[in-house]
């Protein structure tokens, strides 16, 4: 079995939105659902559905709290794994923001295929 990883950032950006939700697609690695961008995309291993559900990680980068008084300002990030996406949900309450969550998915993929022998062309003589 091959192994395929997945990694890139979803950039909120400092104007919002303050809450939302993206879908991140494994097969191809793209954005499947959200209005957000990702930056910094890359895939490492090669192409394939993940055999199981793969293992993963998601953080809040440049996390901004105006007051720390945690009943009024939040910022809660929350997300789901299966074999084919990751969804990932924020959500900034009164004066928090953050412009980046980042995100890093590692599973199995199955081997590629051999690549083909093709047969050697035929010289020709010279007579």
């Amino acid at each position: 079995m091959a192994l395929r990883i997945l990694t890139g950032i979803v950039n909120i950006t400092s104007r919002g939105p303050k809450s939302g939700a993206v879908s991140i697609g494994f097969n191809p690695h793209t954005r499947i659902a959200g209005t957000i961008g990702l930056t910094e995309r890359k895939t490492i291993g090669p192409a394939g559905q993940f055999l199981e559900t793969p293992a993963k990680h998601v953080a809040l980068r440049q996390i901004t709290l105006i007051d720390t008084d945690a009943a009024v300002n939040r910022f809660t990030v929350n997300d789901r794994v299966n074999r084919d996406r990751l969804r990932i949900r924020w959500r900034g309450k009164g004066a928090s923001f953050s412009e980046e969550i980042s995100y890093l998915v590692i599973g199995e993929v199955a081997d590629p295929p051999p690549p083909r022998n093709r047969p050697k062309p035929r010289r020709r003589r010279r007579r």
